[in-house]
């Protein structure tokens, strides 16, 4: 049954390293799109890093999506 049936999908924007291999990391994005019913976590915490190394990530992927440089040949922003 239908019912029955799960899905795992695991991912991490940051390290969306593959798109030269012609991965689509907006996939995983879509997937709520695709079956609302799916319970959404996350992973907030981490066990490999310190709290300086996180802090400094997150502060260069804060506002990355609006550098002029990463920008579509059409002008969009990529997912």
């Amino acid at each position: 049954p239908h019912d029955q049936r799960s899905v795992l999908a695991v991912g991490d924007r940051k390290q969306a390293l593959y798109t030269w291999r012609r991965a689509e990391p907006a996939l995983l994005a879509s997937l709520p799109g695709r079956w609302p019913q799916l319970l959404r976590l996350t992973q907030d915490t981490s066990h490999r890093s310190a709290q300086a190394v996180i802090d400094l990530v997150n502060g260069v992927f804060t506002g990355l999506g609006r550098a002029p440089c990463l920008r579509r040949a059409d002008g969009s922003a990529h997912p």
